[in-house]
C-alpha cells in the first residue's frame, strides 16, 4: 500500500476536524491524503467529479463529508450499517469509512467508471467495511441499512422512493443539501410515509455557502 505523508492536507484536516469537534489520527489522515489523490488522478482521464482542483477537492469533498459525522453519531449507535446511494467518487462513504472503521458502508452508484475508482480505493487502501454496488439503488434487494445518506442525489421525494425501503424500521434517511430545499420539503409532505425529524446546518471550516442535513424517518404504523 503506498502511502505517504501530505503536510498540506494534513494541517487542513486537522483543523477542520478540530472545527467540528471529531478526532481524526494520523492514519486517517494519511488515507484521506492518498484517496484524495487517487481521486485526482483518475479524474485526468476518467472525469468522476467535476471538481479538479486538489485544494478545492480537499475542502468541498472531504471536509463536506466531514461534517456529517457528528450528526451521524449523535443518531446512532457505533456497530451500523449505512447506505451511501449514488456514492459517485465515493462521498461521503469513503470518508465515512476512513473515519468509523466500526461501521459497514455500502457505496451504490449506477456508473460503472465510478464503481471501478471505489473498488480501486478500497482494494489500494485496504478498506475491509466497505461494499460496492455497481448497480441503482431502485432495483437492489433490501439493503437492511440504519441509514441511508445521500449527498448529489435527487430530491427528497425521489431519495425516500428508491431508498427507504431499504432502511431497517428504526433507521434513518439522511440528505445533504445546500440551503434548506423548501420546495422539495412541501413536496414530501404531500406524498411521502417518511417524515422530517430534523433540519440541521452543517459546519464545513472552508466553505461560505450554506449547507444542511435533512434527516427523515418513516411515519408511525408505515410499513417497510
Amino acid at each position: 500500500m503506498d502511502l505517504y505523508r501530505n503536510n498540506f492536507s494534513d494541517e487542513v484536516l486537522s483543523d477542520a476536524c478540530s472545527a467540528i469537534n471529531i478526532k481524526i489520527s494520523d492514519d486517517q489522515k494519511i488515507l484521506l491524503s492518498n484517496y484524495l489523490s487517487m481521486m485526482q488522478k483518475w479524474n485526468k482521464y476518467s472525469n468522476i467529479t467535476s471538481i479538479k482542483d486538489y485544494k478545492c477537492m480537499l475542502t468541498y469533498h472531504i471536509v463536506d463529508s466531514l461534517s456529517v459525522i457528528p450528526l451521524l453519531d449523535s443518531l446512532l449507535k457505533k456497530n451500523i450499517t449505512i447506505c451511501d446511494v449514488g456514492s459517485g467518487a465515493g462521498l461521503p462513504g469513503i470518508v465515512l469509512a476512513i473515519m468509523r472503521p466500526n461501521w459497514r458502508v455500502i457505496c451504490v452508484d449506477s456508473v460503472f467508471k465510478k464503481t471501478s475508482f471505489l473498488r480501486h480505493v478500497c482494494s489500494t487502501s485496504l478498506l475491509s467495511n466497505i461494499l460496492i454496488h455497481h448497480a441503482r439503488i431502485e432495483n437492489l434487494n433490501p439493503i437492511e441499512c440504519d441509514v441511508a445518506i445521500s449527498r448529489a442525489f435527487s430530491s427528497l421525494s425521489k431519495f425516500v422512493e428508491f431508498s427507504g425501503f431499504h432502511v431497517k424500521k428504526d433507521g434513518f434517511l439522511c440528505s445533504m443539501k445546500g440551503i434548506i430545499p423548501k420546495k422539495e420539503i412541501d413536496d414530501l409532505s404531500l406524498i411521502s410515509s417518511w417524515g422530517i425529524i430534523s433540519i440541521e446546518k452543517l459546519n464545513v471550516p472552508g466553505v461560505s455557502s450554506e449547507r444542511c442535513l435533512v434527516i427523515m424517518k418513516r411515519l408511525d404504523n408505515q410499513k417497510i
